[in-house]
Formats: C-alpha cells, structure tokens, sequence
C-alpha cells in the first residue's frame, strides 16, 4: 500500500446525489479492495499509477473555516471509506468531523467500519447527523471474498451501539447481490437497532463487471442466468419481484416503506425502509 499526503484546496464539493448538496471524502483511494467498487472507474485521472485498493492519499486541508451553512446537507465517504484502517493513524474524518461541530447541518457517514465508534464523543455533539453502516450479507464467507473491510459481526456490532448510544443508525444494504444477498434476514436482523434501513441493488456498468461476472460463474454458475437475464439482457424481472417481496415484509411487519424519488414525510415508526434501486440509466440517489 502506498500511502502519501496530499494538500487540497478544499474538502467539501457539490455532490451529484439528488439529497444532498454536498460530499467530502477524506482521503483518496480505498484499502477495502470491494471487489464491487465503482469508485475505481471514477478515479482514473487521478495521476496514481497503481491499482485501485493499493494507494492512498491522506488529504490535508485547512481547518480553521466554517465549511458549509447550517441548512446545507453533506455525505462524508462517497467514494471512500472515510474510516479505513488508515483513519486510526491521520484521523482525517475526526479532523474534519470537530470542524464541522457547530453547524446544524444534515450530515451522512458512510463507512464498513467499526472504528467510526471512537468518534462517537464528537458524533453525540453534531445535531443533525446519521451514520450508514453497509451491509450486504450476512455470510462471512461471502463478505470476505468481497472486500478486506471490518466483518459482518463487527458491523453488526456498530449498529447496535450507535443506535443504543441515541446516534441515527442506518443499515445500508447495498449492494445486493441476486440470489445472494438476503434482504429479508437481514431487515430482519437488524430492524430493531437502526432509524431507516436502505436498499439499493449491484450496478456494473462499471469497471467492476468483468470481475464480478467471473466470480459469480467460478463460485455460482448455477446463478448465472439470473445475472445473464439481468446485466447482460437488461431483464429487470428479478428486481422488480425483489421490490415487491420487500414492499411486502415491510406490510407484515409494520415498517414503513418509500422508495427512493418519492417525497421525505413524517415516520414515526421505524425503521423506515427506503428503496434505492435503480433501473437501466434510472438511478434515484
């Protein structure tokens, strides 16, 4: 792993995600190595000469201005996870997360790890803020071929204590493997330690299609077809029969349920369950 540090003019940039205006990523490049990422097909002209998932780029900011307004809306770790192994050491998302105490911003935190618990101190200061923990099976098998991040008990373990210690909680289930991922036990498992749960389906219009392919026909060829149907036929049906199975448990079980584009409203019951899937060029977040 290379690792370097690297001065930025700014931390904060306006986001392409339709709710929210903002995102920062503390670093750049990712050592989790998700076999799944489509951040590597975006940071192509990054001047690095190794592989994605072998470098990373500490990013060093100046720290004493204000970085957004109190109405704005921030995603930290879109295309990184901001508390990677490397975090323990620079502290970049700590850095960044003290200097946006004050401020009555929405804020998300994407991240697999479970040392986003050291910030809890700082997390329990921020008003308006949510934490995401991805979640994409409940098989260590599975999540070990897929990425080098922290295990599925260790984020199960997160979940439950940002939820216990009054931190929102998010269970982002993504990205949902057909015929592997098991939405329903998983919203089953943790439906009673998070405020929303997401879903959102495996996209490989990427660089990350080849590989995935290969996997899926080293390891479950007998799945093939379904992944044929759907990534190479632009066959939605297993989508669509997933979105209603899941639509369905939420009915039985009492949870609310919308999809991604459709309007935020009141839930009081939680957790909410939101529908992130997306659909040939149609993505809603």
């Amino acid at each position: 792993m290379v690792v370097r540090e690297k001065a930025v003019k700014k931390i904060i940039q306006r986001s392409g995600l339709t709710d929210s205006e903002y995102s920062a990523n503390p670093y750049i490049g990712c050592p989790h190595q998700c076999r799944y990422c489509y951040a590597s097909g975006m940071m192509k002209n990054n001047l690095h000469r190794e592989p994605w998932g072998q470098y990373l780029d500490i990013k060093l900011w100046d720290t004493s201005t204000q970085l957004i307004g109190s109405s704005s809306s921030l995603v930290i770790g879109t295309v990184t996870d901001p508390y990677n192994p490397y975090e323990e050491k620079y502290c970049a998302t700590r850095k960044l997360l003290l200097q946006l105490l004050g401020t009555n911003s929405k804020i998300t935190v994407i991240t697999k790890s479970d040392l986003v618990l050291r910030d809890i101190d700082i997390l329990l200061k921020l008003p308006n803020v949510r934490v995401a923990v991805s979640l994409n099976t409940l098989d260590e098998n599975f999540r070990l071929d897929m990425d080098k991040a922290t295990s599925v008990e260790r984020r199960l373990y997160t979940i439950r204590t940002l939820h216990s210690c009054g931190i929102p909680t998010v269970c982002y289930v993504a990205p949902i493997f057909p015929k592997l991922t098991d939405v329903p036990e998983i919203i089953y498992t943790v439906k009673d330690y998070c405020d929303e749960i997401w879903v959102e389906n495996l996209n490989l219009s990427g660089s990350c299609r080849s590989n995935i392919l290969s996997y899926i026909m080293e390891r479950y060829p007998e799945y093939m077809r379904t992944y044929d149907a759907i990534y190479g036929n632009r066959n939605y049906t297993y989508w669509h029969q997933l979105e209603t199975q899941i639509e369905g448990l939420c009915s039985i079980l009492g949870l609310p349920y919308r999809k991604g584009n459709q309007q935020q409203g009141d839930y009081n019951i939680k957790p909410l369950v939101v529908n992130y899937f997306y659909h040939a060029s149609q993505r809603w977040r």
